[in-house]
């Protein structure tokens, strides 16, 4: 009977150190998202020549691409799912972030098969490649881009870069769009969804405020004239 609870103790231990090296190597991908992140921020201070924010994303890229294969590579094929919990976060902020920078660069919604091109190593990770990035990781991801699309458009209005905001109301419409045609079950994501809505209807009314408020504009000038 010893050997029995001795066993399952053994495999306790296991579990746990491979959980804690992989816990220490996700905290690597943490540190590159937050890198990610703060270069991010000047998005909001620019609307026209986005090269330099692209340049400083693209470089950060490879040594995220290089640490997330090490923890991947720590997880045995047939257990991956037991222990990517921490790493699903990760996934999905550079999901997120990548969908930011596609957008802004050329107006798309980012492929997911473009995401793992750019963050997946198929011959180094073989059958793990396909299960790294799910589908609900992506719709998880592109979600997140609404809130800082819809910050953007304020800071668009304040400096009358109209069309911008006409483009991200159009972008976000359409992700909208197809997130209604899912019916997703999944609660996590209607969550999401319903925050979507919510920036689209803030972007929405913003563009009516600037319409009438060009009106009135259009008005007191043909006055004084």
């Amino acid at each position: 009977m010893n050997k029995i609870f001795q066993d399952f103790q053994n495999e306790f231990n296991e579990e746990f150190e491979l959980k804690q090296k992989i816990r220490t190597q996700t905290k690597q991908i943490t540190k590159i998202n937050q890198k990610i992140e703060h270069v991010l921020i000047d998005i909001h201070d620019e609307f026209d020549d986005f090269s330099n924010i692209f340049e400083k994303i693209l470089n950060l890229i490879p040594k995220f691409k290089e640490q997330l294969e090490k923890v991947v590579l720590l997880i045995p094929e047939e257990q991956y799912h037991k222990y990517d919990s921490g790493l699903k976060f990760e996934i999905i902020n550079i999901i997120y972030a990548l969908s930011f920078v596609t957008f802004l660069k050329s107006g798309d919604l980012i492929t997911i098969q473009k995401i793992k091109e750019l963050i997946l190593n198929k011959e180094k990770l073989g059958l793990k490649y396909e299960l790294i990035i799910e589908k609900q990781d992506y719709l998880n991801g592109i979600s997140k881009v609404s809130s800082q699309l819809s910050r953007y458009c304020v800071n668009c209005a304040r400096n009358e870069k109209y069309e911008i905001i006409e483009n991200i109301c159009d972008f976000l419409g359409k992700i909208n769009l197809g997130l209604e045609l899912l019916k997703s079950k999944n609660e996590g994501l209607k969550k999401k969804h319903e925050f979507i809505k919510r920036d689209l209807k803030k972007i929405e009314k913003l563009i009516y405020d600037i319409e009438k408020t060009n009106q009135i504009k259009k008005i007191l000038s043909n006055q004084k004239n």
